[in-house]
């Protein structure tokens, strides 16, 4: 059995990204996996969605938006309001940079686009042991 199936609630995921393929493949993904699923397309979504009670375990997010808001300003809003809520950065934009600005701001994990769904649930699952 794992950790998951020991948890008595669904380990909520919020899921950030522009690209709408991408949000309703990996919500699939995720849902059959056991975890609750929510999605935004933009930052200014997602933070709506904070602001009305419907706050995540973990939000994974892309860096990028058609919009002025971007993930980094998304993640300064989830770590200053919400510090508990672990943050994942899941993006195409993947470098050094870009890694380390994510540090910063308190990710707890980067990973690059495209992705290994088994990879990406291990990260998920060792972020929330952490």
């Amino acid at each position: 059995m794992t950790d998951m199936e020991h948890d008595t609630k669904p380990y909520k995921i919020q899921i950030v990204d522009p690209e709408v393929a991408h949000r309703i493949e990996l919500g699939r993904e995720l849902s059959s996996a056991g975890y609750e699923v929510s999605d935004a397309a933009t930052c200014k979504t997602a933070m709506k969605q904070y602001k009305s009670g419907k706050v995540p375990d973990m939000t994974i997010s892309e860096l990028r938006f058609n919009e002025k808001m971007d993930g980094f300003e998304l993640m300064k809003y989830v770590k200053g309001n919400h510090p508990t809520t672990k943050f994942l950065v899941l993006t195409h934009f993947a470098d050094l940079k870009n890694a380390l600005v994510s540090k910063k701001f308190g990710a707890e994990d980067f990973v690059s686009k495209p992705y290994d769904i088994g990879e990406l649930i291990r990260y998920i699952e060792r972020i929330r042991r952490d």
